[in-house]
């Protein structure tokens, strides 16, 4: 409906219509966008399951990620199919020593566009992962309200959304808290041509 999209609200409209709030709504309801759903069904096979799981090592959540379904649509997957899933004390294993496969991820994009930055704390060797529509206006943000100073790394701008997602996955192994990651490992290999360059400028 033009009005709503004029940016109407319902009571302006049922006051133009003489038509009631309730109504007005069912009327806007063909017209409101609807909302991306996971898929309802794992199409893949028990054994393939199994395959990502025990003998790839990757956790319900990266498979989650990868068939574009819920965690809970996993375990129901798995259990239905007689899959056993490891323990809490075997998975805290796996992360604690970087066993978890998370490489073999491959995630579908969203469609959505956005930027990718690292931001790096040298006196505590942590870097940020994030994503942003305005790269500069997020720097400053997290600038200002960081205790310790903060050096812009590297950038990837005008891509998939879910690019962030296969960069956590992929050094999840380094994660702390949040979005902040230990360069150590992989990721301090991956950085470090960008940790001895001369900063980027925000």
């Amino acid at each position: 409906m033009n009005l709503r999209q004029s940016g109407h609200t319902y009571n302006d409209i049922s006051g133009i219509l003489g038509k009631s709030i309730t109504s007005i709504r069912a009327l806007m309801k063909p017209f409101k966008p609807k909302q991306r759903k996971k898929s309802k069904h794992i199409l893949i096979s028990a054994e393939e399951m199994q395959n990502l799981y025990h003998d790839k090592q990757m956790s319900g959540h990266q498979i989650a990620l990868y068939l574009d379904v819920s965690k809970r649509q996993v375990f129901k997957f798995m259990s239905k199919n007689n899959i056993e899933r490891r323990s809490l004390s075997a998975a805290a294993k796996l992360v604690s020593t970087g066993q978890t496969r998370a490489r073999h991820v491959v995630l579908k994009g969203t469609g959505k566009i956005t930027n990718i930055y690292f931001l790096y704390a040298p006196s505590i060797n942590m870097v940020k992962i994030g994503r942003t529509s305005n790269i500069a206006n997020r720097i400053k943000k997290i600038d200002e309200a960081s205790p310790v100073p903060l050096r812009l790394l590297k950038t990837f701008t005008n891509v998939d959304a879910i690019e962030e997602n296969r960069l956590h996955i992929l050094f999840t192994e380094y994660r702390r808290k949040g979005e902040w990651f230990e360069v150590v490992g992989d990721l301090a290999v991956y950085l470090d041509e960008f940790i001895n360059v001369k900063q980027v400028a925000m």
